[in-house]
């Protein structure tokens, strides 16, 4: 609707309308990848664009539904906002959210390479629509379903394999949490990811598991006393924290059921036999290298209390108990 006069020309008053679309495709932020096959419904007036999205595809990414709306179209600035519900391979989500110029996914630590498993994700952005955006521009929250996960090298240089976890992640911090076979050992893993204030901790992971001493030793490298076979056997249940700083340094904490392992420390003339309560904790600090000092061993139980420390050389090698 609107007039038209000598003086000022065709005035528009007022602007409504509505559209079904079908194979549509969307090059939205180049370099990006395309959306591509998209249909839905689309309201607008002159303040705004409405498009509610039944389908769509990116590559092997599902659109499943969603709903995208374009704000001030009357003003000089213009915003974007989407819900976005999208299924397919990790692999490919990360790709996508890898794509410049956003990158997000060097934020997250997340692999590229072998990273495999299934995803349904609930996805929601908001940005001012201009040509420099980056990834600090936009503004992004996410809830991923992730099922029979795959990703090399992701927690204390371990492989992820047959993982199902829930991602929660927006601007400022990521949870991830589930449970699957790190390093072959069945284990269930709560993981933190700190992006914006980061003077506590960049990276956290507790991760919780049964494992047998073998294991133990192999995965965290522990090749001295009193973690050696000839010290101890068995199975154990383990409640590990590795915090993280942004150099990669950080502390470790685990705690220890000890009662099905069989224990020796000849030296003190202690033996505790399996189903024999007994706990552990060790505190230890580590860098890119691996474990660098134990600053406390702390064992209690089978009638003996004992505290120690551990300390290496600059080699990595055991100098001092």
């Amino acid at each position: 609707k609107g007039r038209y006069s000598r003086t000022k020309g065709v005035e528009i008053i007022s602007l409504l309308g509505d559209m079904d679309i079908q194979n549509l495709t969307v090059d939205y932020f180049a370099p990006m990848p395309k959306a591509t096959k998209g249909s839905g419904r689309a309201k607008f007036d002159r303040k705004r664009f409405d498009f509610e999205v039944t389908h769509g595809k990116s590559g092997d990414l599902i659109l499943k539904k969603g709903h995208i709306d374009f704000t001030g179209l009357d003003q000089v600035d213009q915003f974007f906002n989407a819900k976005l519900t999208i299924d397919g391979p990790l692999g490919s989500i990360l790709k996508t959210v890898y794509s410049k110029p956003l990158e997000f996914a060097k934020f997250i630590g997340f692999p590229l390479t072998n990273t495999k498993g299934d995803t349904s994700t609930e996805l929601a952005l908001n940005f001012l629509l201009e040509r420099k955006m980056t990834a600090e521009t936009v503004t992004v929250s996410a809830k991923s379903d992730l099922k029979n996960v795959t990703i090399p090298k992701i927690a204390l240089d371990l492989d992820l394999d047959q993982a199902n976890l829930v991602l929660i992640a927006d601007n400022k911090r990521m949870t991830v949490e589930g449970d699957g076979l790190l390093g072959g050992v069945k284990t269930n893993i709560l993981w933190r990811e700190n992006f914006a204030d980061q003077s506590k901790f960049r990276r956290k992971y507790n991760l919780k598991a049964s494992v047998n001493d073998r294991a133990w030793r192999e995965q965290l490298k522990l090749d001295f006393a009193p973690f050696m076979a000839q010290f101890m056997t068995g199975n154990m249940e383990v409640d590990l924290t590795a915090t993280f700083k942004s150099d990669n340094a950080g502390d470790l904490k685990a705690k220890l059921n000890l009662k099905d392992m069989a224990m020796a420390l000849p030296k003190l003339g202690w033996l505790k036999s399996p189903k024999n309560p007994a706990q552990a904790v060790i505190d230890a600090k580590f860098n890119k290298a691996g474990i660098i000092s134990i600053s406390s061993v702390t064992l209690n139980g089978g009638g003996l209390d004992m505290l120690a420390n551990i300390s290496f050389g600059r080699s990595g090698k055991l100098t001092k108990v």
